[in-house]
């Protein structure tokens, strides 16, 4: 396991030491620690050239559709993390538009499955309002559908990746991803990504402003308010008297999609 924190020359130094010993694959420690996407992705950048193209490499405890996205995009092989059951028996559910909560109220009466693009066993048999309804009972069947739904589509996506990598596509399909979950609204593109638009936003309070950068934070929308990405409602932002806005900018330096061997 590939150590240093968020040092560059203590990763290339722990690097080139488990070079020297000759393991069978090797793994990437101590991120999606708490730091920001763009300062995990960085890490990645500096230290998975480092290790051996024909051996497995395995960032350790990520993470999100996105992180995984992004990470393989860097070269990484294989990903361990607990979001996809935890988030599931929380109620929070993974899809090709972005993530869904479940116990919403808007999903009370609502018939679609969780991802009408989904072939999954939930999504094919049961609809948003009733897995809410089980969710909303605290029943334990609530976590098992959703921990259904969350497996397969997290499956998928590395299915999907592999593909395109043998395939030569993963660059398109890179920016596929990224433009679809910009274009509903549910998610928003990491820095560096090959999507057209990256986000930052402004918070203006008391003649300071408050600049964020970590999409892992905002889960919003194009339009409305920052702060209601953040989870604040429009009468919170009035009350504390806030003026918030989205600031858009072009993307200047893609990073490469990872190239098929």
């Amino acid at each position: 396991i590939v150590q240093g924190g968020m040092e560059e020359s203590l990763r290339r130094q722990s690097a080139e030491q488990l070079l020297e010993i000759g393991f069978d694959g090797y793994a990437i420690g101590g991120l999606s620690v708490g730091e920001a996407a763009e300062v995990m992705y960085r890490v990645m950048e500096w230290t998975l050239p480092l290790l051996p193209t024909l051996q497995p490499r395995y960032v350790m405890g990520i993470g999100t559709p996105e992180n995984l996205v992004e990470a393989v995009a860097r070269g990484a092989d294989m990903f361990d993390c607990v979001m996809p059951t935890r988030n599931a028996r929380n109620g929070v559910l993974f899809t090709s538009f972005g993530k869904l909560s479940i116990k919403q109220n808007r999903y009370r009466a609502d018939e679609k499955p969780i991802d009408p693009d989904c072939g999954c066993p939930t999504c094919r048999r049961f609809s948003r309002a009733y897995l809410r309804h089980l969710y909303q009972s605290n029943e334990i069947l609530a976590s098992v559908l959703n921990t259904w739904h969350n497996l397969y589509y997290y499956l998928q996506l590395m299915r999907r990746m592999r593909e395109t990598i043998e395939a030569g596509t993963f660059g398109q399909f890179r920016a596929d991803f990224h433009r679809r979950r910009l274009a509903t609204g549910e998610a928003c593109p990491p820095s560096g990504s090959v999507c057209p638009i990256d986000i930052s936003i402004h918070i203006h309070r008391g003649g300071l402003t408050y600049v964020f950068y970590d999409r892992s934070f905002c889960h919003g929308r194009q339009s409305g308010t920052a702060g209601e990405c953040f989870g604040w409602s429009r009468r919170d932002l009035h009350a504390a008297g806030d003026v918030c806005h989205l600031l858009f900018s072009a993307d200047p330096s893609p990073a490469e999609a990872r190239q098929a061997a």
